[in-house]
């Protein structure tokens, strides 16, 4: 694990305020980068279990968005708010989104979830037997 760096703690806890998460997967999205999200995310978030606490949560909710709704992300950005933002539960990543950016997502009639589903993403195109112990 590499040691503190006060930038790049700052750099982290910068990208976690407000909406830049969100901003962030949006340009991953039209890059077509968006497994390096999913590494750069889990590394961050392991980095960030040592060192800056604070976004770890932010960080943990944007992970478990892009492996949930990657499917619909990579669709295009326009996804993140519309086939995505919706269906999150209460966390830190929506409550960080701003108030101009919920307005846009559909406004949907259903109690929404406390918490993060335990379902983390749907393994596509394998076909033998999986064992888990």
């Amino acid at each position: 694990m590499a040691e503190y760096n006060t930038e790049l703690g700052k750099a982290i806890e910068e990208l976690t305020v407000s909406s830049k998460v969100l901003f962030w997967l949006e340009i991953l999205s039209v890059a077509n980068r968006l497994s390096d999200g999913i590494y750069l995310l889990k590394s961050a978030i392991e980095w960030c279990n040592i060192t800056c606490l604070g976004a770890q949560r932010i960080l943990n909710d944007s992970y478990r968005f892009l492996l949930y709704f990657r499917e619909a992300i990579s669709q295009g950005p326009i996804h993140i708010y519309k086939s995505a933002l919706p269906f999150i539960p209460k966390c830190d990543l929506y409550a960080s989104a701003n108030n101009e950016l919920r307005a846009t997502a559909p406004q949907l009639k259903f109690v929404q979830e406390e918490e993060w589903s335990p379902l983390l993403f749907t393994l596509q195109g394998h076909t033998g037997v999986i064992i888990c112990s």
